[in-house]
């Protein structure tokens, strides 16, 4: 309770390490969104009073962010690739900067989020062993930029990325969690 500070279960979701580690609050749905391994990544939405259902069955989906107006992003559906859920809870591709395919990013990925200031897709990862191509650099975390088109249905631009080296113990790797967006501005 953001009031009290109390807290109470909102849910209970039996065997939580076949859950992602990923959850992302939908203000279109005013529904907490994450994805269940053990439902085949499906997407479920969790409302105020604990009640759930499953929004896209046969999902397959390993991370997801919520854009605040319907649209929720969809990374691991498919291998490497990029799909969207529009506020009618259809599924779509997230298109390449070509719009012929698409849109796929080859890594493992610990976050997904999005940022309505940039309109982009931002994924996290720690790393490990070089996990990620578009990074670069091995075992440090690494950032990834994904430009969208105003509609969101479209890659738009090059992929920017940041790479930083949190541990300077040589043989760690780094894993990213928790992360979030910081008020209104991204």
């Amino acid at each position: 309770d953001p009031v009290t500070g109390g807290t109470s279960v909102l849910t209970d979701i039996d065997d939580a390490p076949a859950l992602r580690p990923t959850f992302t609050y939908d203000p279109y749905r005013d529904r907490l969104i994450y994805v269940d391994a053990r439902v085949g990544g499906n997407l479920f939405a969790v409302d105020a009073s604990g009640n759930r259902s499953n929004l896209a069955p046969g999902t397959h989906a390993l991370m997801v962010a919520a854009r605040g107006d319907g649209i929720l992003y969809i990374w691991g559906s498919a291998g490497f690739a990029f799909h969207y859920l529009d506020a009618q809870d259809t599924l779509h591709d997230l298109l390449d900067e070509s719009g012929l395919a698409v849109f796929e990013l080859e890594g493992s990925f610990e976050e997904l989020i999005y940022e309505p200031a940039s309109r982009s897709l931002i994924v996290l990862t720690g790393q490990r062993n070089g996990a990620v191509p578009a990074c670069g650099q091995a075992d440090a975390s690494c950032a990834i930029r994904i430009p969208l088109s105003e509609d969101g249905s479209q890659v738009i631009g090059p992929l920017e990325h940041a790479v930083v080296d949190v541990s300077s113990i040589w043989y760690s790797f780094e894993v990213v969690v928790g992360s979030g967006r910081f008020g209104d501005s991204g």
